[in-house]
């Protein structure tokens, strides 16, 4: 019988024969073999080979080079270390460059010694330096999230990294990019009334280098329990599933009330609400379970609703229904003694009282103590949260205390959240972020930080030891509440887009990333040329050894030369769900250490059409987002309106990658509904959806809950303008604060000719029956044309495991 042994880092070998042994070559590499975007100032770390003394590292940019290098090779061994030595600090790195690097495990005793170990490879990021991204950290021991971010369990704070019993102890369904994000939750109930948590270097960072100016981050919060603004509107989010019976579920806001008493309010938004999802005022003999209640209520799709309950025994509830009315609507409570009468209001002026089948006034009779509780409610009829937003709360009657919460309550307490720098002589500096919101923030938002505020309270910006992220007052604390956000995507960057990189010579990528995946066929690549190049050799193929290895000689692969200024390149129309490869070598003939060889860039193109991801856009003439999608200032469907986007593209809000597109409407004036359309190139090879057997319209959109509700639609037309028109079946869609995937049978379009479509047009309004409407944005990603039964890629999470023992 013959054993083998094979693991991520190890090609599958051989076990010598004899006694059963682990491997004898270093392994389970970080960074991760094949990793992008790494810091380019990193620690490289490895597991020993089991009978290893001493290791020999080898680190260059060349291949080959590596591969073939002996303890002789000048510039590339980098030394000998003692067999408890896994680490080796590489020091500053080219940016953008791709790394290889090899250990050989030593130990002259062995006959077999030196036992080489394989090649492995990382690139550095190109036009910044990361912080963190979070995608590197696992539920395994020493690669766990809070290993390398200290919280509350170790610094006394009230933060809590990742989650506390289940992993994964990072966020994957919830980041901003890749597939993780750190949970930060956070309690300022009790001493030290804040939380912080950190993360410290080994070495002190430079973040001075290459001209980056600001500190980035991206977070993500939940809206407030309850916050009372100073305009008078009060937002209060909840859960449950009902306000019927004695097990009533519900968000309360309340207050006291004595005696006889009213409550009214303007219910203006519901977010994130169907069907019987609910907000509006309420009365309640206590706050526990089985409590007598009446509530007036509206609902997001069946009018108003007046509920009570009296008694201990769900016989003892009723509910009487008005359908029609939808927020912005008014309610009103009342209570007489025991008589509670409830009423509603389009205007706050007119009011109708909740009537029974037969047009009667629905005026129960419940029995409650005198002293009871009043205040607005909120339910979702879904473990999900919904959010409302109530204007004009009025309260009359003997009223005291402040608002309060009680009840299924999934908020963030209103708290500071700030960012703290400390350098290697231990001087720091604080800055809270300017949005006194954040944390209530329901889409991923950057902050970014200019480093002056650090390094004008003397932070030394060259010698960077820990960051600090919290939510609270480090400098004046005080009990405060509760809450979770999600932080992710740390970066040191630029405040200006980069000019000419600082890699000397060669070119750096910009779009495609490398190792982009669903990728348009029709893409076209562009970077940003070297520091002395006149010119521009272009290598493409699907063959990635064939293509680092071409010269100018070569068929096929080569692709010519361009212009220092020609800085794109359009392969042609790719075929579906293939890898393909690309090199650009910068040329200065005059120049003595010319050519400047490029790397290797991949990408693999997507296994549907790509109708568009608005990443290839730039603010660049000819390359602008309303050059290819035509809207209001060109069509005069909402005249004067808004370009698509006054920053050209949307690069906060986004679905996936780093833009979107926004869509700003505004029908309150002729023709009363907005459109903006994109034509079709016969080159870009989007005119025929019915290759591959495409059957579905797909795409990603996302709404503002203040916006005003209008259809949302998409229109095709085909070369000879025959063209159909959908509406989105959920009349709130411009309201939904999540990104909502729409799928569109391609059926629906029924009479248009999908072998020649022209244009695809995305508008708001009812453009068949136009009238005066509304106001607001949504935002636009990822339109593609694709088969319904296509696989998704899922990301798997690991087994269940308790977090810290």
């Amino acid at each position: 019988m013959q054993w083998f042994w094979e693991s991520a880092s190890v090609p599958r070998r051989i076990v010598p024969a004899g006694v059963l042994q682990p491997p004898l070559w270093a392994e389970d590499p970080r960074p991760r073999e094949g990793a992008m975007e790494v810091v380019q100032n990193t620690t490289l770390r490895w597991k020993a080979g089991a009978r290893a003394i001493h290791h020999d590292l080898y680190l260059g940019d060349d291949p080959n080079a590596v591969a073939q290098a002996t303890p002789a090779s000048a510039g590339i061994y980098r030394g000998r270390q003692s067999a408890d030595v896994t680490a080796f600090h590489t020091g500053p790195l080219k940016w953008g460059r791709t790394y290889y690097w090899r250990l050989d495990e030593v130990n002259d005793a062995e006959p077999s010694s030196p036992w080489r170990g394989p090649l492995w490879s990382f690139t550095a990021a190109a036009d910044y330096i990361p912080v963190d991204d979070f995608e590197s950290y696992t539920d395994q021991e020493g690669e766990r999230l809070y290993e390398t971010w200290i919280d509350g369990w170790d610094n006394g704070t009230g933060s809590v990294v990742g989650y506390l019993t289940v992993p994964p102890f990072p966020m994957k369904p919830i980041a901003h990019q890749g597939v993780q994000a750190m949970p930060f939750d956070y309690n300022n109930a009790n001493p030290p009334y804040y939380s912080e948590a950190y993360r410290t270097w080994d070495v002190p960072q430079d973040w001075t280098v290459n001209g980056v100016t600001e500190l980035s981050l991206w977070l993500l919060g939940r809206p407030p329990s309850i916050l009372e603004r100073s305009d008078g509107v009060i937002i209060v989010t909840g859960t449950g599933y009902d306000d019927t019976g004695t097990n009533d579920m519900c968000q309360f806001a309340y207050r006291r009330l004595s005696g006889d008493g009213e409550i009214v309010a303007r219910i203006d938004n519901l977010t994130n609400a169907k069907g019987w999802a609910r907000a509006g005022v309420m009365m309640r003999e206590h706050l526990g379970y089985g409590a007598s209640y009446a509530a007036v209520a509206v609902t997001a799709d069946h009018g108003v609703s007046f509920s009570r309950f009296w008694g201990q025994t769900l016989t003892k509830g009723a509910q009487t229904n008005h359908p029609g009315p939808q927020a912005p609507h008014w309610v009103k409570l009342t209570r007489r003694g025991n008589a509670f009468t409830a009423q509603h209001s389009p205007d706050g002026v007119s009011w109708w009282d909740v009537t029974d089948a037969d047009g009667k006034t629905v005026l129960p009779i419940i029995t409650m103590p005198r002293d009871i509780y009043i205040g607005l409610c909120v339910m979702s009829y879904s473990w999900s949260t919904t959010v409302a937003e109530f204007s004009a709360v009025n309260l009359a009657g003997n009223v005291s205390g402040q608002w309060q919460i009680g009840g299924n309550g999934p908020g963030n307490s209103h708290e500071n959240l700030y960012v703290s720098l400390e350098d290697s002589a231990g001087r720091s500096a604080v800055v809270v972020n300017p949005d006194p919101g954040a944390v209530n923030l329901t889409a991923w938002t950057q902050w970014r930080i200019p480093l002056s505020r650090f390094t004008d309270f003397g932070v030394d910006a060259k010698a960077v030891q820990r960051i600090y992220l919290a939510v609270g007052d480090r400098n004046r604390p005080q009990p405060g509440g509760s809450g979770m956000i999600w932080i992710d995507d740390i970066h040191v960057i630029r405040s200006v887009p980069p000019g000419p990189p600082t890699v000397p010579g060669q070119a750096v990528a910009v779009y495609p990333g490398s190792g982009a995946l669903d990728t348009p066929q029709s893409v076209e690549l562009h970077w940003l040329s070297g520091e002395e190049a006149q010119w521009h050799d272009i290598y493409f193929g699907d063959d990635a050894e064939v293509v680092a290895n071409a010269t100018p000689a070569g068929a096929g692969i080569y692709r010519g030369r361009q212009k220092l200024e020609e800085t794109r390149y359009h392969p042609g129309l790719l075929d579906w769900n293939k890898s393909y490869f690309w090199r650009i070598d910068e040329v200065n003939d005059s120049h003595p250490a010319g050519p400047w060889k490029g790397h290797v860039w991949s990408f693999t193109t997507a296994d549907f059409l790509v109708i568009d991801d608005f990443e290839s856009y730039t603010d660049e003439d000819g390359y602008r987002l309303y050059e290819t999608w035509v809207e209001g200032w060109m069509n005069v469907t909402t005249l004067p309106g808004l370009p698509v986007d006054d920053t050209l593209t949307e690069r906060t809000v986004v679905h996936r990658g780093r833009q979107a597109m926004s869509l700003t409407y505004d029908n309150v004036r002729a023709p009363w509904y907005y459109e903006v359309e994109r034509e079709f190139a016969a080159w870009e090879g989007l005119r025929d959806w019915t290759v591959n057997g495409i059957d579905t319209l797909a795409l990603d959109v996302r709404g503002i809950e203040t916006n005003h509700l209008q259809p949302l639609y998409v229109a095709v037309r085909d070369t000879v303008f025959k063209s159909a028109l959908v509406t989105h079946p959920d009349p709130r869609i411009v309201q939904a604060t999540e990104w909502a995937e729409w799928k569109i049978p391609l059926r629906s379009f029924a009479g248009v000719n999908l072998a020649k479509v022209r244009t695809i047009t995305f508008g708001v309004g009812d453009r068949a029956n136009p009238g005066p409407g509304g106001t607001g944005t949504i935002y636009v990603d990822d339109i593609r044309v694709g088969r319904s039964t296509a696989h998704q890629h899922v990301s798997r999470d690991g087994q269940p495991a308790s977090r810290r023992e």
